[in-house]
């Protein structure tokens, strides 16, 4: 009895705990309240209004808040030497926030102490715009690419877009710098603003020629005086730099050549020529007044033609010039070294190395698979040329078919005597003795297995497999003639359906 008393007294008070328990939890949820700010009696949404209404009962004017924390915020007053001033002691300068939570629709911003709705996303009317960027596959090792994907998102002006899609070819910088290959990608937007870390994006050239100067000198630099302080001999220098680059067409095709993969770049080709020109200036005032000018000038010249087929020369040029005391000239004297000086026709290595290139790299004929094409200059573009064409032609040969010749062909394969048509008497009659070679079946001879003795609790037995094997090679004849009827039957049934 105490036990089922005590039973029932268990259940009782876990139904009254489970009771109260959806009493507090419906309490609590129908008695929730929106967050407000507190003052004097009433209520406000935000620390400021509640701030300023306070110090106005004192009679004074609010200057600024302080949000100590998401519940408290200190009012600062304007007191009567126009200092602002906040007297922690007093409960008249202090607003306090109470609540559960900010109204359906809207969130608490912390720094203003307020509910208010969520701010849109500044980069939302980006959504679906394209923008472009450029990715580096990887290096090229003889014209192979190891290709590495490109970022999932870029950001640009702090704006996400995802979803690469690949824009035209790969291709290469003139210049080699930077190195590798290269591939522009587009990206939509997302209409969100970038996370921390995100790539940021790096638009791709526009391909168009693009030229550089720029010069500059240094101040004259006194390198000795005379007993009265006038400077004898000074030196400056110039430096002038000028650059030139027509991206042309930087995608590449690939191919083979002595069993190593190439890449040529296609028409036009891209240039770029970079021009480095220093000049250094010492002039030397003698002590009859004449004075002697020695002016050095240094040519650094980079050419590059293709994609990384870079060379550069140095050429340097001196001269001394003398003026006389009465400014006349007093002479002059010049030295030249590097592939850039001037020979008598006015001509350097550097212009006739280039002359003949041009001449030298010719290309006549390919159009059609009847004239090949001559080649003359750049070896591995001569051999790349060849092999174009003699795939090309080889693949145009291979679609041609002349159908009359093909019948021609055809007849003239079936005109031999075993081809004539049968007479009208010797229709449903063939002789195939000749035809079909029954001289040998399955195979020539049984085989022979010898006799197999073993022995078993001291008795020695011996097993006979030559009669057995007898019958079945017996049974094996008689299938082997039986596969020929069928074989021959099947011929026969080829032959007349070809005659017909």
């Amino acid at each position: 009895m105490e036990n089922i008393k005590c039973f029932g007294q268990t259940r009782t008070t876990g139904l009254i705990w489970s009771l109260l328990a959806v009493l507090l939890l419906w309490h609590s949820g129908a008695s929730a309240k929106d967050y407000y700010w507190a003052a004097s009696g009433l209520s406000f949404s935000d620390p400021t209004t509640a701030c300023a209404h306070r110090v106005a009962s004192a009679g004074y004017t609010l200057d600024h808040i302080d949000l100590v924390s998401d519940s408290r915020a200190n009012c600062y007053v304007i007191d009567r030497f126009g200092n602002s001033t906040y007297i922690i002691n007093s409960a008249e300068y202090f607003v306090s926030r109470h609540g559960d939570a900010c109204p359906a629709g809207s969130e608490y911003n912390p720094k203003t102490g307020e509910c208010s709705a969520p701010e849109e996303d500044p980069c939302l009317s980006t959504t679906g715009n394209k923008i472009t960027h450029r990715h580096k596959l990887g290096e090229i090792l003889l014209g192979t690419i190891a290709t590495s994907p490109p970022p999932p998102s870029v950001c640009q002006s702090s704006c996400r877009y995802s979803d690469p899609e690949m824009d035209g070819k790969a291709y290469r910088f003139v210049s080699g710098d930077p190195s590798g290959a290269w591939a522009n990608f587009s990206y939509f937007g997302d209409g969100v603003t970038c996370e921390n870390g995100e790539t940021e994006s790096d638009p791709p050239s526009d391909k168009k020629p693009v030229s550089d100067k720029e010069n500059k000198c240094t101040n004259k630099v006194c390198l000795t005086v005379d007993e009265h302080g006038n400077c004898q001999q000074y030196t400056y220098s110039c430096t002038a730099t000028e650059k030139y680059t027509d991206p042309g067409s930087m995608d590449c095709d690939y191919g083979s050549v002595n069993g190593e993969a190439v890449c040529v770049p296609n028409s036009p080709v891209p240039k770029m020529t970079e021009k480095d020109v220093k000049t250094d200036v010492k002039e030397t005032i003698n002590p009859d007044g004449s004075k002697n000018t020695e002016t050095t000038t240094t040519t650094t010249t980079t050419n590059c033609t293709g994609v990384g087929a870079c060379s550069t020369s140095t050429t340097t040029n001196v001269s001394n010039n003398k003026t006389n005391a009465d400014g006349s000239d007093g002479g002059s004297s010049s030295s030249c070294t590097g592939s850039d000086c001037k020979d008598g026709d006015g001509k350097s290595q550097n212009d006739q190395k280039k002359e003949e290139e041009e001449s030298q790299s010719k290309v006549t004929g390919g159009d059609k698979c009847d004239s090949p094409p001559a080649c003359t200059g750049d070896a591995v573009q001569c051999a790349i040329l060849r092999q174009t064409y003699t795939q090309r032609c080889a693949d145009e040969k291979f679609q041609e078919v002349d159908g009359e010749k093909l019948g021609q062909e055809v007849e003239a394969g079936f005109e031999g005597s075993e081809f004539k048509p049968f007479g009208e008497g010797e229709r449903g009659s063939f002789d195939l003795t000749n035809m079909i070679d029954t001289s040998s079946t399955v195979s020539g001879s049984c085989p022979v297995i010898p006799p197999i003795t073993f022995t078993i609790h001291g008795k020695t037995e011996t097993v006979q497999f030559g009669t057995v094997m007898a019958e079945v090679c017996k049974y094996a004849s008689w299938f082997s003639f039986l596969m020929v009827a069928f074989a021959m039957r099947r011929a026969a049934e080829i032959v007349a359906g070809g005659m017909a």
